[in-house]
């Protein structure tokens, strides 16, 4: 069977799509549609979540399936729980410690950067080289 045969999301339907949840969240959208692999998992993008609730879940998930799932989600939890604006450094040192540790091995730090660029958009790291929530739903969300 060919899957050009199938009727693909059009323009003006991935347009209404994003149209309705908001121009922000057309980012998430847009990492959702690049992870489909077939012409079925495209189309099936036609019953995306339409309230901030159940997309954020949906990306939750879309990270929940990932080999990093806990250091991200843990990433995500420090920046939205954070009283300031967190630098890549603290926040290497943020996600890195745990209960008990007397001092971090500057070996175990991780590649902040690199682990905000598969947090699907959820943080941003802004000119300063200070990370933020993306969106200010991202902390309402988490807490």
């Amino acid at each position: 069977m060919n899957p050009i045969a199938h009727k693909p999301l059009s323009p003006r339907e991935l347009g209404r799509i994003l149209t309705r949840v908001g121009f922000l969240l057309s980012k998430f959208l847009m990492d959702a549609l690049a992870q489909q692999v077939t012409v079925r998992d495209i189309n099936n993008l036609r019953n995306l979540p339409s309230n901030m609730n159940d997309i954020y879940d949906s990306v939750f998930n879309r990270i929940s399936n990932r080999k990093l799932a806990y250091i991200l989600k843990k990433l995500l939890i420090v920046v939205a729980m954070a009283r300031e604006i967190l630098s890549l450094e603290v926040l290497a040192y943020a996600i890195t410690i745990e209960p008990g540790d007397d001092d971090v091995d500057e070996l175990t730090l991780p590649d902040v950067e690199y682990l905000v660029s598969i947090c699907a958009g959820l943080v941003v790291i802004d000119s300063s080289e200070h990370v933020r929530p993306a969106h200010r739903t991202v902390g309402n969300t988490l807490r």
